[in-house]
């Protein structure tokens, strides 16, 4: 594979890192609000792991060009700039400006209580961590994706450090001698780094030597779900798995022409603008 191939791969993917798969089993529970899953939240003890999704469960981008209704006119800009590429270092150059949205667009939490259950979990000494498939290695401008995820979850008061916090950072080792770029466990956050994340956590609780007497498991990926519900399943583990689906929240029209003409800023002068910074840009240019 091309080192532009790859890059391209990789930029997709994580625009895609929302997108689920259609469900195969019917156990698994849709939730809309985490009002729904605080009963059985609240029946947890020190001895149960809570597993939290990261994007699109504990927040989500503020612009909606970047939300997943903004997908298949992003993905159609995406193709198009890649169209007007001459050359393999073109393509990468086109690659690399479409990291920066990754870089500077704000987060903004799905539900401003977040931060408050995760704390009284913490608070009732609950093992919590989050799951996230984001890549490992370093892309276009982001040079550490530890910190870029660690820094998003900080800036909203969330710290998942508080579990498990006399490990240090360690990779899971779930190809022996692969080159490929291993999952990472660092401060509460376990990076799958796109491999299943059924395996990364229960590759990660082996290693640990720590065998909950049940999880909670919460994602927007149906897929997922349902991989994690056979992986329990298989080793005995009690659990729950609710499909966080704001499907419903996902009805604010996409304003192509902002959303283009964010593009072509972006492209121009290196530099993401958000909705209401395009928004007001583009009054004083009428």
């Amino acid at each position: 594979m091309t080192f532009e191939r790859s890059f391209r791969n990789t930029l997709f993917s994580l625009f895609f890192l929302t997108i689920s798969i259609p469900s195969l089993f019917s156990s698994i529970e849709n939730v809309s609000s985490f009002k729904e899953i605080q009963d059985t939240l609240s029946k947890l003890d020190s001895k149960a792991l809570v597993v939290f999704d990261v994007d699109e469960v504990i927040f989500t981008d503020e612009d909606l060009i970047l939300k997943p209704q903004g997908d298949p006119l992003k993905f159609q800009i995406f193709s198009e700039y890649y169209s007007k590429a001459c050359s393999e270092k073109e393509k990468v150059e086109i690659s690399k400006t479409l990291s920066l949205p990754l870089l500077k667009a704000k987060k903004v939490l799905t539900e401003n209580n977040i931060p408050k259950i995760i704390k009284k979990l913490q608070e009732k000494n609950i093992k919590v961590i989050a799951l996230t498939s984001c890549p490992t290695k370093p892309f276009g401008a982001i040079k550490n994706f530890e910190a870029w995820r660690l820094n998003h979850l900080a800036e909203l008061d969330i710290d998942f450090e508080k579990t498990f916090k006399n490990l240090g950072r360690f990779q899971i080792d779930l190809q022996k001698g692969s080159r490929i770029p291993k999952p990472i466990f660092t401060k509460g956050v376990l990076f799958s780094g796109g491999f299943s994340k059924a395996e990364v956590l229960s590759t990660f609780l082996k290693e640990i030597k720590f065998r909950p007497n049940q999880i909670v498991f919460v994602d927007d990926s149906l897929f997922n779900l349902e991989q994690m519900e056979v992986k329990l399943l298989e080793l005995n583990i009690p659990h729950f798995g609710y499909f966080y689906d704001q499907s419903k929240n996902l009805n604010e029209v996409v304003d192509e022409k902002r959303s283009r003409f964010q593009f072509e800023y972006l492209f121009m002068h290196k530099e993401w603008l958000s909705d209401k910074q395009a928004k007001e840009l583009m009054e004083t240019h009428k």
